[in-house]
């Protein structure tokens, strides 16, 4: 990713740290995510992994997500949908 060009991307807001290099298996369940990763995958696209300051991964009505403004740019390399429509 060219990073003198400032450009949009997908946050995937974690309680973990993505280095580069490194992968990640997830199971995605919530429909924002889903959609995240459906439309990263029709343009070939990357999204951001960020770690979580405050609140959890799952967002529940009326919580609140903070995360830290450094993260890693992260490409789809592999995926599977199960039998239940999930990803």
């Amino acid at each position: 990713m060219n990073l003198e060009s400032p450009q949009n991307i997908s946050l995937f807001p974690l309680r973990m740290v993505m280095f580069p290099g490194s992968r990640l298996d997830l199971q995605i369940f919530e429909r924002r995510y889903l959609d995240l990763v459906s439309q990263c995958m029709r343009n070939d696209a990357g999204f951001g992994v960020c770690l979580l300051r405050e609140g959890e991964e799952v967002v529940r009505e009326a919580s609140r997500q903070t995360i830290h403004r450094t993260g890693t740019y992260c490409k789809i390399v592999d995926w599977d949908q199960l039998d239940n429509g999930l990803l």
